[in-house]
């Protein structure tokens, strides 16, 4: 009796063993490169993350998505992802942007300033302390066109804007996994959407391409977006991260008259991306880590073919 008794106490307590949270103690994460977190951070927290991109382009995908050379350029980027818990299920992110380029012995005159966006997110479902329970995320955010973007005079590398205030909204996934040797894995997906932002009056010299002189309009087109993302974190210190995301812009016009006072309409894209991020983590400690690896744009239709370094620093307050 006593042994049917102990076995009826093992079965009933095998769920409770199973369902025992995970050690998340020695667990450190960055998030990857370019995908969003699907929890928020929690109620006064403050997570700063700056990044610096380098992006080299030699080659871009044509129409019908084949591969030919172009002349080459260079920019550099920066942004700083500052993000604030107000609860434990909302929180706000504000994302200011500088940038400086050069092709074919033109460069900018300076740093530009680049458009501002600002963000919220509501957090449907949170994960539990183990992360085996997925978080589940709703963004709704807006640009600001606050970067340069017309009236460049001789110089169109002096914009770093886009001239036009839109909204975006996004869904979030994130969970984790936990494997046979004890370390998880963490994975994300986003898919995201900003529909097209209406038009913006343009004189002289843009970043839409027009000449000095001119005076019309531009329309950019909507996008649509989804990435998947994951993360292994091999130690405390060190982990390895990976996206595979793609991208697709509708057409963008422009119209207007040029500095002779002919008409002057053109029609660009629409326009697609394939692209993988392979990174890798190094963590300080559970409030400081770093993050580094490259874009690679492996596939598309009327976009560059480029390739994008970039390393960011995560820090949590």
């Amino acid at each position: 009796m006593i042994r049917y008794a102990l076995a009826a106490c093992g079965l009933l307590a095998a769920p409770i063993a199973l369902a025992t949270p995970h050690d998340t103690s020695d667990v450190n994460w960055t998030g990857s490169l370019a995908s969003l977190n699907g929890a928020t951070p929690a109620a006064g927290r403050l997570v700063v993350q700056p990044y610096v991109f380098y992006s080299e382009t030699r080659n871009a995908f044509d129409n019908h998505g084949d591969r030919h050379r172009v002349t080459p350029s260079r920019s550099w980027r920066s942004i700083a992802v500052v993000t604030y818990g107000i609860t434990d299920r909302f929180a706000a992110t504000i994302v200011p942007s500088v940038s400086r380029a050069s092709s074919a012995g033109q460069s900018t005159d300076g740093i530009n300033s680049g458009d501002t966006s600002i963000r919220f997110q509501y957090m449907l479902q949170a994960p539990n302390a183990d992360g085996t329970r997925a978080a589940f995320s709703l963004v709704a955010g807006h640009r600001f066109a606050v970067g340069r973007y017309d009236r460049l005079s001789s110089n169109g590398f002096n914009g770093g804007g886009s001239g036009v205030e839109g909204n975006n909204f996004a869904a979030l996934y994130q969970q984790w996994f936990w494997l046979g040797n004890g370390r998880p894995l963490r994975v994300r997906a986003n898919l995201g959407w900003a529909p097209r932002p209406g038009h913006v009056s343009l004189r002289g010299a843009s970043v839409y391409g027009t000449g000095h002189g001119f005076v019309g309009a531009a329309s950019p087109g909507s996008n649509v977006n989804a990435l998947v993302a994951a993360e292994y974190s091999i130690d405390h210190r060190w982990g390895l991260a990976m996206d595979l995301g793609w991208s697709h812009d509708s057409q963008t016009s422009v119209h207007g008259f040029d500095g002779q006072g002919f008409a002057v309409s053109s029609t660009s894209g629409p326009s697609a991306r394939w692209y993988a991020s392979p990174a890798l983590e190094y963590h300080l400690s559970s409030s400081v880590g770093f993050i580094a690896g490259a874009e690679f744009a492996f596939a598309g239709r009327n976009s560059a073919a480029s390739v994008t370094p970039q390393a960011s620093v995560v820090m949590v307050f």
